[in-house]
Formats: C-alpha cells, sequence, structure tokens
C-alpha cells in the first residue's frame, strides 16, 4: 500500500524488487534493486538524492502508471468483466 501512496504522492522510489513491487514499478518509475544487495541499495538511494531531474522524472512515470493500469474505474471495470466471464453473464 505504502507504494501506491508513495506513486500517487509523486515521491521518487528506492525499493527492493520482491514480491509484488515488480508489477507496481519498473526502472522506468523507481530505482529497484535486488533484495539483499545493500550496496546496490546505496548507491540508488544516493542517485535519488543526488539527482533531482531523474527523481523527477521517475516519480512522474510512476505517478502515470499509477493513474492509468491502477485507477480504481479501471480496476472494477476489469474485475466485473472477470465476474461475467465466470459466471456466464453477457450483461
Amino acid at each position: 500500500m505504502i507504494l501506491l501512496e508513495a506513486m500517487h504522492a509523486g515521491v521518487p522510489i528506492v525499493s527492493t524488487a520482491v514480491g509484488g513491487v515488480p508489477d507496481l514499478l519498473d526502472d522506468r518509475s523507481a530505482w529497484l534493486v535486488p533484495s539483499g544487495d545493500s550496496g546496490r541499495l546505496g548507491v540508488a538511494i544516493a542517485e535519488a538524492l543526488r539527482d533531482r531531474g531523474a527523481a523527477d522524472v521517475r516519480a512522474a512515470a510512476a505517478r502515470v502508471r499509477l493513474e492509468t493500469d491502477f485507477a480504481p474505474e479501471r480496476w472494477v471495470a476489469q474485475h466485473m468483466d472477470l465476474y461475467r466471464r465466470l459466471t456466464g453473464r453477457t450483461d
């Protein structure tokens, strides 16, 4: 949930690429590093702090991704379509 909140707030994100994180974010919208790689995590944090332009670009890309791929209207429509297919209904 915190990643969705950060995406909405336009905050630059540095995260490990574990669990569902890669489903939400990619290298264009966040700094993703392998789990357990503290060296690369430190480098990513330093880059996010040092390069404000790159941070702004990635934060904006994350916000766009949230607004297009994870908008509530889209989720509702996708779930309704799934329910219709599962129940065999066409209305």
